[in-house]
């Protein structure tokens, strides 16, 4: 496997997975060194999972074979921050969303999409216009139709139209109404 450098990594998740793939271990055997399952692993190397620094910080680095003064753990370190969004996007890299430069000045949770949209820009082009009108807009449909992704796409194309932020608020897991405005607020 040919060395990368640390910029070129834009997630916590394909970083850590691309140094625990150079280290040769599985994500069985990371999670036992760093006191995580394996579930746990494979939801951090897709982002599903925000990684908490301080073990990335007292944990990954030794299990994947780094040291702290190696600038990969540094970035590592960092991109677990971002996750959280405490980290500080590096100068030497522009980070992008939707293939649009971030404005730093503009609060979101978007995360990057790490596919290409193809074929839905007559539904983004309906939903923008639909959103022009309103401050809310729900997208129905069955489930694996790609209203995530579709949303996801709009959001970002939107993001500058909103100086006071887009936001995407999990609602999945939620059962009780009430606890709507629970992850509103968290969000």
């Amino acid at each position: 496997m040919s060395e990368l450098a640390p910029e070129s990594f834009a997630t916590f998740g394909a970083l850590l997975r691309y140094l625990r793939r150079r280290s040769r271990i599985t994500q069985r055997a990371l999670g036992i060194a760093v006191g995580y399952s394996e579930a746990h692993i494979a939801r951090l190397e897709s982002d599903q999972r925000t990684p908490d620094p301080d073990v990335v910080s007292a944990q990954f680095v030794d299990a994947l074979g780094l040291t702290a003064s190696d600038p990969i753990s540094a970035r590592m370190i960092n991109l677990a921050k971002l996750a959280r969004g405490t980290g500080v996007p590096p100068a030497a890299v522009s980070p992008t969303k939707f293939g649009r430069p971030l404005d730093p000045a503009i609060p979101t949770n978007l995360r990057a999409q790490l596919t290409t949209f193809i074929g839905r820009n007559a539904e983004v082009t309906q939903a923008m216009r639909l959103l022009a009108d309103a401050r809310l807009l729900t997208i129905t449909g069955t489930g694996g139709v790609g209203k995530s992704r579709l949303a996801m796409q709009l959001a970002g194309q939107v993001l500058r139209n909103f100086p006071d932020g887009v936001w995407v608020i999990a609602l999945a897991a939620i059962e009780n109404p009430a606890h709507v405005s629970v992850a509103a607020a968290h969000a």
